[in-house]
């Protein structure tokens, strides 16, 4: 999907020239976007639920509420049509499903078709305050 190949080059050299962790995971078949890659999806929820869940989030205000790892790894299974359900209360199951919507609004200026980024530097900045 896209990148693929790119992706198979990084772990190629995070396994020569990776940190001792990733190169141990490498060799024991615990790598995540290897396994992402093979798309073996009961080593993927195994490795989610069972290491990655449990790593807490960074900021001290979520940490009882949503393992960020897990989350965002689980997501991007998702994204990429592997739908493991890990069961986690850290995970949310909830975001996970992908759904795009019919529509959508162009409600940003560089969304729209033909949108040319503002100029540069100070005359740019000056002339976009007297805009209307």
């Amino acid at each position: 999907m896209g990148r693929d190949r790119e992706l198979g080059e990084l772990i190629e050299e995070t396994a020569r020239k990776g940190s001792k962790a990733d190169r141990q995971a490498i060799s024991d078949g615990e790598y995540f976007f290897s396994l992402l890659l093979s798309r073996d999806s009961t080593k993927l929820k195994d490795l989610i639920e069972k290491r990655h869940a449990n790593i807490r989030c960074a900021w001290p205000e979520f940490e009882n509420f949503i393992s960020y790892l897990g989350t965002i790894e689980t997501k991007i299974c998702w994204r990429r049509g592997i739908q493991i359900e890990i069961d986690h209360p850290l995970v949310p199951m909830e975001l996970m499903p992908v759904k795009p919507l019919d529509h959508y609004d162009d409600v940003y200026d560089f969304l729209k078709p033909g949108w040319v980024p503002p100029p540069q530097g100070l005359i740019g900045r000056v002339s976009r305050w007297f805009k209307t």
